[in-house]
């Protein structure tokens, strides 16, 4: 196992249902949180997802995707493929379920506590008003987790509503606001350098 796997990487998260600036935007977060030496926690899922672990691997970097399914199962299956090549390029699959259970609905939601648990902070990509992002989020603010989250152009959140949730999320405070690439390694290298690591249980 890496030395990087704990406490030494930051969750990518946000809608399967990415537009392609979205699914770019991931790509470049995964890229830069490799070349700063962290690997990218994320959940194996369409869209932001599967972009992160992709920008990442591309990068270079480590990935772990956390898994709603036994290590002999990938959901959803069309990222078989990226399970297997996280693997060979030395990342993590990691799952809490014992082989030849069935995936039930709630792990999708039951795997965050693990991504917010193992993450130094969490950067949204896109996420709608509703959704498991919010989840997500929620889970890492309980745990004094820094969250930041990308600004789009405005003409972008007329467009796409699954994007209207990062507005909300900057306007009400609950994330800090990511505008270009260099407030992206700003946010990266804060996550990185911050001595305050939260004891807490998984389980």
């Amino acid at each position: 196992m890496h030395d990087s796997f704990y406490h030494k990487g930051i969750a990518v998260i946000g809608t399967r249902d990415a537009p392609p600036l979205g699914e770019k935007i991931g790509k470049r977060f995964g890229s830069v949180i490799a070349a700063h030496g962290l690997s990218v926690i994320s959940e194996l899922a369409h869209g932001c997802d599967t972009a992160a672990h992709i920008g990442c691997l591309d990068a270079q970097g480590v990935t772990i995707a956390i898994m709603p399914t036994p290590l002999n199962q990938v959901y959803p299956k069309e990222n078989a493929d990226l399970a297997k090549r996280i693997i060979r390029e030395n990342g993590c699959l990691l799952s809490e379920y014992p082989v030849g259970s069935k995936m039930q609905p709630h792990n999708l939601v039951d795997r965050d506590r693990l991504q917010c648990g193992l993450a130094r902070g969490v950067i949204v990509v896109e996420a709608g008003l509703k959704g498991g992002t919010y989840h997500a989020v929620n889970g890492a603010r309980k745990l004094k987790k820094a969250v930041g989250c990308f600004v789009y152009p405005d003409a972008h959140y007329k467009e796409y509503e699954q994007s209207l949730g990062n507005l909300k999320m900057i306007e009400d405070g609950i994330a800090l606001p990511l505008h270009n690439a260099d407030s992206v390694k700003s946010f990266i290298c804060q996550c990185k350098t911050d001595r305050e690591l939260t004891e807490m249980s998984l389980f």
